[in-house]
């Protein structure tokens, strides 16, 4: 399967992914005023605040630089680094952002093999609930990622399933429902799902030619030439 992003949070809304976020932000607070000042015009009540407020800010910012550096690692494939910056991001996190990093996490840890710890945080992620179709797709997603890893493909396809009923037009569902039809030996299902994950986003080609998850259909002999002709590739 792939191991592009399958996180709600990993793409930060930053015109050049290349550089990380700027030290503030057009949705943190206010700056506030300083707090040294205020104390020394005698208003300690203020400066206490106006601290708080200043931590707050602090507070946005690492968030968002921690988020920034899983999505570096995580493209780079440093999953284990990820983690760690993952789990200072939610120590960090506001209640809103816990569905996305606690699935996040998830997503990591199946892609370190630790597939049992991924599906109780995927799980964890669906109970605290979200109302965002394209979050709660991904969360599918991620918990299809573990139950394949747990061997249950079945599960998984339910998952894929279910993500694609939320967000049909996103080529990451379309695609690692592909991978699991294939490997469930369901050939034409899985190609016709590979074929809608490329019109969604032609890269996808690329990354289906290198993908293990397709081996049964470049040994299928009813399937193989297709499978060639989408991608683009003699194997």
């Amino acid at each position: 399967m792939s191991s592009r992003t399958a996180d709600p949070r990993a793409r930060m809304d930053r015109p050049d992914p290349a550089a990380p976020p700027d030290a503030f932000h057009p949705s943190d607070p206010p700056r506030p005023k300083d707090p040294t000042e205020l104390l020394r015009e005698g208003r300690p009540l203020d400066a206490l605040e106006a601290a708080r407020a200043e931590i707050e800010s602090i507070r946005a910012l690492l968030g968002r630089m921690l988020m920034w550096r899983v999505e570096v690692l995580t493209d780079l494939e440093l999953w284990a680094e990820a983690l760690v910056d993952l789990d200072m991001a939610l120590a960090l996190a506001s209640p809103d952002d816990l569905v996305g990093l606690i699935g996040t996490r998830g997503w990591v840890l199946s892609r370190l093999g630790r597939h049992a710890e991924a599906l109780a945080q995927v799980d964890r992620a669906f109970a605290i609930g979200s109302d965002d179709d394209w979050t709660v797709a991904r969360l599918h997603v991620n918990r299809g990622l573990a139950l394949s890893g747990l061997g249950d493909l079945r599960g998984a396809l339910r998952e894929y399933d279910a993500a694609e009923g939320r967000a049909p037009l996103d080529p990451v569902v379309t695609y690692d429902r592909a991978c699991v039809l294939s490997k469930l030996g369901r050939g034409d299902e899985a190609l016709a799902s590979l074929r809608r994950a490329v019109r969604l986003d032609a890269s996808w080609r690329e990354t289906a030619r290198r993908d293990r998850d397709f081996d049964d259909l470049r040994s299928d002999p009813t399937c193989a030439r297709r499978f060639r002709e989408l991608v683009g590739a003699d194997d």
